[in-house]
């Protein structure tokens, strides 16, 4: 939502459910003041707020009583458990090609009907301070599959910060505050999956003809093959086995800072780049040997090599100047996704 129109939009439906529930209608809130008293330890002064010494050491109540701060409407819904984005909603087909979220239409025959489902929820978070920063952060409902290799087969919401992924109750993937968390894309998957579709094949998109080609950049002579393609007979299939290793480069380096407590907290991640992947044969005649090793292409600024750990030197990934089997990120993730 980049235009006031939406955010009014979305703040009116936000209001008229609060309102709904309080039975407020169009009612102000009444604020009440909070009675001001002096801290532990301190008197208050006898003038009050008529005092005018400068150096008074008593204390004063301020010129106006403290207000309880007025909640945003996203923030007031979310107290009550409520919020206008539903994590699920039900659409009915009419024979005239309507689609409307009542079952009973007047005048009309219901023709079908289906239910979906909220699985994620992307947000602009705007800093306060700066409203021109703003970063996204999503919301996922991760389901029963992945959770069961790794404890009991339940369905649990996480929040994607960055490099930051945290669990969190259902609730706060649906709650909004317009002023700084301002959702922008919502996602809903129909329950159940239409027959048509449960009877489609996947049909790879990707032909064996990609380890055929040679996608090599390199522009000197000398180049080094490390590697021994594949055979017409060894295309992979489900179940072969297969070792894979990767290799990356450091474009930025992490930013962090050292906190009061003496911990070192990361600002900023680190900024990696994948430079070289390998693929091994896992079982076969040839089992052992490599039929990819791909050296990735970047016209981006390599800070940190990392040559300790990778074995890529500068120039290993210049096309002027290196001796490897130079190819594209495109190509090789071609052939990774095969």
């Amino acid at each position: 939502m980049d235009n006031p129109g939406d955010l009014a939009f979305w703040s009116t439906q936000m209001t008229l459910l609060l309102e709904e529930h309080e039975g407020t209608g169009t009612k102000e809130k009444v604020v009440t003041p909070t009675k001001q008293v002096p801290p532990p330890g301190q008197k208050a002064c006898r003038y009050g707020m008529s005092c005018t010494r400068s150096d008074c050491k008593f204390w004063h109540p301020s010129q106006e009583l403290l207000k309880e701060p007025a909640l945003d409407v996203g923030d007031q819904l979310a107290k009550i458990q409520k919020s206008w984005v539903p994590f699920e909603v039900t659409l009915y087909l009419t024979e005239d090609g309507t689609v409307n979220t009542k079952e009973e239409v007047e005048g009309r025959e219901v023709k079908e009907s289906r239910t979906y489902l909220l699985y994620a929820v992307c947000c602009n978070v705007v800093d306060p301070v700066n409203p021109d920063a703003t970063s996204l952060v999503s919301c996922i409902k991760v389901g029963p599959s992945y959770h069961a290799r790794i404890g009991s087969p339940v369905s649990q919401w996480y929040i994607f910060n960055d490099f930051t992924i945290t669990p969190i109750p259902p609730q706060e993937a649906i709650w909004f505050n317009l002023k700084w968390k301002i959702p922008c894309i919502l996602f809903f998957a129909a329950e159940e999956v239409p027959r048509p579709l449960e009877l489609l094949e996947f049909c790879n998109p990707i032909t064996v003809d990609i380890f055929a080609e040679d996608k090599s950049i390199q522009r000197v002579g000398g180049k080094r093959i490390t590697f021994t393609p594949l055979g017409a007979e060894e295309m992979p299939k489900k179940g072969d086995l297969v070792a894979v290793d990767a290799e990356f480069v450091t474009l930025n380096q992490e930013e962090a800072e050292l906190r009061s407590d003496g911990k070192v907290s990361t600002v900023k991640a680190a900024h990696m780049s994948v430079a070289r992947i390998t693929c091994v044969r896992g079982d076969g005649d040839m089992e052992g040997v490599p039929f990819i090793d791909d050296y990735i292409a970047t016209q981006e600024q390599v800070v940190d090599y990392l040559t300790k750990f990778s074995g890529i030197k500068p120039g290993d990934l210049d096309a002027n100047f290196s001796s490897k089997h130079l190819t594209t990120l495109k190509s090789t993730y071609q052939k990774m996704r095969f």
